[in-house]
C-alpha cells in the first residue's frame, strides 16, 4: 500500500482494516489522523431461514451431502483451486463431500479442467455470479476463503452473519474479522494441507461447528453491521469538522 504525497495534509484517514492502520503509522502518519471503519454489510437478509433441501436440488447438490463452499472472483489470488482439491483430498474422510462455488471470473474454465482433470467433476458445482448469496450461503455446511490477499471479506462476513462456520487464510484484515478458534478457523496461505486439515477437524465435530458458528454471528452482529460503520463515519466526520470550526475561531 502506498501513502499518497496528499495524505499527510488530510484532516483524517478512513482505513478499512487495522493492517492498512498499521501501514499507515508506520509511515508516519500521525495517530489521531487514522479512523479505523471497516467494510460493513447489510445484514437485514442474512441468517434468515432457508429451505436448504430445496436450493441444494436447484444447484444439484444432493440433499445429504457435506458442503464445503466459497463465495467470491474466480481469479489466481483467490486460490479456488485450494478449495476444489479438497473433493479430491478429503474423500476418505469425508465421503459425502461437495463444493460449491459462488461467483464468476476469469479462472473458471481453468477451474473447471482442474474439477475434470482430479475426476471431481460430479463434486464440484459452479453456481456462477449470484444476486441471492443470502439463499446460497445457509446451504454451506463450512464455508471456505482461502485468498492469498484480502482486506476486508464482505463474503467472509456474509458468511459468518449467515451463521456459517468458516475457514480462512490468515492474510490482510482477515484476521480483524475471524479470531482463530472461536469465531472460525484460520490457516496459512497456500497451504492446502493445512485448509484440509481444518476442514476434516470441523467436519467430524458438529457441537465445534455449532459452537464456532454461533459466535461467528454474534461477531459479524455486533462489528460489521453498516449501519454502525456508517454511523461511526458520520461521528467522525462531525468531530472533525467541529475541530476546524473551532480552529477558525483561534
Amino acid at each position: 500500500m502506498l501513502v499518497a504525497a496528499t495524505d499527510r495534509f488530510a484532516d483524517g484517514l478512513f482505513v478499512v482494516s487495522r493492517d492498512i492502520e498499521r501501514e499507515y503509522l508506520r509511515r508516519r502518519i500521525a495517530k489521531q489522523k487514522v479512523i479505523y471503519a471497516p467494510n460493513g454489510v447489510n445484514l437485514s437478509k442474512f441468517g434468515a431461514a432457508v429451505d436448504r433441501n430445496e436450493v441444494r436440488h436447484e444447484l444439484g447438490i444432493q440433499t445429504d451431502a457435506f458442503v464445503v463452499g466459497t463465495a467470491c472472483l474466480l481469479v489466481p489470488r483467490k486460490r479456488v483451486d485450494l478449495i476444489i482439491g479438497l473433493a479430491k483430498l478429503l474423500q476418505l474422510k469425508i465421503p459425502r463431500i461437495e463444493i460449491l462455488i459462488v461467483g464468476d471470473g476469469g479462472e473458471r474454465s481453468n477451474l473447471e479442467c482442474l474439477a475434470a482433470d482430479l475426476g471431481v467433476t460430479d463434486r464440484v458445482h459452479f453456481a456462477g455470479a449470484r444476486k441471492d448469496v443470502h439463499r446460497l450461503l445457509p446451504t454451506m455446511d463450512i464455508f471456505v476463503l482461502a485468498s492469498l490477499m484480502e482486506g476486508t471479506a464482505l463474503a467472509l462476513i456474509e458468511a459468518m452473519a449467515s451463521g456459517r462456520p468458516c475457514v480462512a487464510t490468515a492474510v490482510g484484515g482477515t484476521p480483524e474479522i475471524v479470531t482463530d478458534g472461536e469465531s472460525g478457523v484460520l490457516v496459512p496461505p497456500g497451504d492446502g494441507a493445512a485448509l484440509a486439515d481444518a476442514i476434516a477437524k470441523l467436519a467430524a465435530h458438529d457441537e465445534l461447528r455449532e459452537t464456532i458458528a454461533r459466535t461467528a454471528r454474534r461477531r459479524a452482529h455486533q462489528d460489521f453491521d453498516v449501519m454502525k460503520i456508517i454511523n461511526t463515519v458520520l461521528d467522525s466526520y462531525e468531530e472533525i469538522l467541529a475541530a476546524r470550526t473551532d480552529e477558525g475561531r483561534t
